[in-house]
């Protein structure tokens, strides 16, 4: 119990915060008045990914769940697991216009440009923390 309630308030808060938000936006119709939000909202959502991904390492790395991760292995475990949630979420924008009649893929190129933004956003991310803490292996939280 404690993990879960430690990966919420470490690791999940912000992508709920950027899903929110992204909800919040859609119902007032903002991405159809100013489609230019979608691109930056898809890089945030990426950087959302990347924290919660890197911060669930942590908390269940100190809670003994998951041994150490090295900083190779948690860059590619960060950059994969981003990219496989932005194809996802693609996944899924394809599914809500195909069965309840949404209209948010406006095609091919809308659809890859929204993944690579995505991964974009993990990989900013992911150069921030190897900036800002280089040496980390898990042992805290490092948020």
């Amino acid at each position: 119990m404690a993990v879960g309630i430690d990966l919420v308030r470490r690791a999940l808060w912000f992508p709920l915060a950027v899903f929110v938000a992204h909800l919040v936006l859609s119902f007032l119709f903002a991405y159809d008045r100013f489609p230019p939000l979608d691109g930056p909202m898809h890089v945030l959502g990426g950087i959302a990914i990347a924290f919660s991904v890197w911060g669930g390492l942590n908390v269940l790395i100190n809670a003994g769940v998951l041994a150490p991760v090295q900083p190779a292995l948690r860059a590619v475990l960060l950059f994969a697991l981003t990219s496989t949630a932005a194809v996802f979420w693609e996944f899924a924008e394809f599914v809500s216009d195909h069965t309840i009649g949404t209209h948010v893929q406006w095609g091919l190129r809308d659809t890859l440009m929204d993944m690579l933004l995505g991964i974009i956003g993990g990989l900013v991310y992911l150069g921030w923390k190897s900036v800002r803490a280089p040496e980390t292996t898990g042992r805290q939280y490092g948020h």
